[in-house]
């Protein structure tokens, strides 16, 4: 039987979830190099993703697995150049399993070897994962030409896929429930930066500032005014540790910065008066005589001229 049908049964083992491994010994180095390593990014001609590694063992290599896990593609897989250490290949293709894609490297003409043989492979049309971050692939080596046998068993390398530019704003933590006008919020809000596919843009230092807007109506902005409501932001994130909003009302907040999409509003924040500051006095009657009866109203309001509830009682003295 052929090695190209060899090849074929083995992608139907993985599409099945059968098993192909033996006690094999790992490749005795393994190091990936990713030129375009943005995410969503596609491998070309010009910018081949390079897979090199050293064999463990001696034996007939026909084909060449490369594990991805989900969120990896591929448009049209194939070399982008000659690989050396072994020979052209028949096909590259890939096949779906469970838990991402595996790319076949099945050798055109198979020939023995040797153990401590270094191996390029340099492959274009592999579509990067959109999630931003650390991520393993996994390659091992296959003999087929009188089975399908595991020569050098699945070795791991990590590949570190970056985010792209940011486009838009996103809460990254939202703000504590309640809180007192004129102090910082026990949870301060935080708004991060993304790329389309959500991933933090830590390159982003921009200012983002804030805005508030009433709970009840969200298209009538907050009646207070926000203090420290512009942050730069820090790998991406700004934290707004410091804000202080002055008006007892129930606000959602959002992030804006230059040629960035707008944040979501974020959950609602409830503040309460703070603690007595200002006494003020209004009579019903504008003048009095002697004998004359007024009502005398005493408002008990904060700092910032929010009423308090539930004061202690206010005396009055004449002069």
């Amino acid at each position: 039987m052929s090695h190209k049908i060899w090849g074929v049964l083995a992608a139907l083992a993985l599409v099945f979830g059968l098993s192909t491994m033996a006690n094999a010994a790992p490749l005795t180095s393994l190091s990936a190099v990713f030129p375009d390593s943005t995410v969503g990014d596609t491998a070309t001609v010009a910018t081949a993703d390079t897979i090199s590694f050293t064999t463990a063992t001696a034996d007939t290599i026909c084909q060449i697995r490369i594990a991805f896990p989900d969120g990896f593609d591929f448009v049209d897989p194939d070399t982008a150049a000659a690989s050396t250490g072994i020979g052209a290949p028949d096909t590259v293709y890939a096949c779906q399993s469970s838990g991402g894609d595996t790319l076949f490297y099945d050798v055109a003409s198979p020939v023995n070897i040797p153990a401590g043989t270094t191996i390029t492979l340099r492959l274009k049309g592999i579509v990067n994962d959109t999630t931003a971050g650390e991520t393993t692939l996994q390659v091992a080596t296959y003999d087929t030409t009188g089975g399908l046998k595991q020569i050098d068993g699945f070795t791991p390398v990590d590949v570190t896929l970056l985010a792209r530019s940011a486009v838009k704003l996103a809460i990254k933590q939202q703000p504590s429930a309640s809180d007192t006008v004129g102090s910082t919020l026990t949870t301060p809000l935080a708004i991060e930066a993304q790329d389309q596919y959500g991933n933090v843009d830590s390159t982003f230092t921009g200012s983002v500032t804030l805005s508030a807007w009433l709970a009840a109506n969200t298209s009538i902005a907050g009646n207070g005014t926000i203090t420290n409501g512009t942050v730069a932001a820090v790998k991406g994130k700004a934290t707004f540790t410091d804000m202080i909003y002055d008006k007892a009302e129930s606000v959602k907040f959002k992030g804006s910065a230059s040629g960035l999409t707008v944040s979501p509003l974020s959950e609602a924040v409830t503040y309460i008066a703070a603690g007595p500051h200002y006494i003020s006095l209004a009579s019903s009657k504008s003048s009095l005589v002697v004998g004359d009866n007024a009502t005398i109203t005493a408002t008990v309001t904060d700092l910032y001229r929010n009423a308090v509830a539930d004061s202690d009682s206010v005396a009055l003295t004449s002069q």
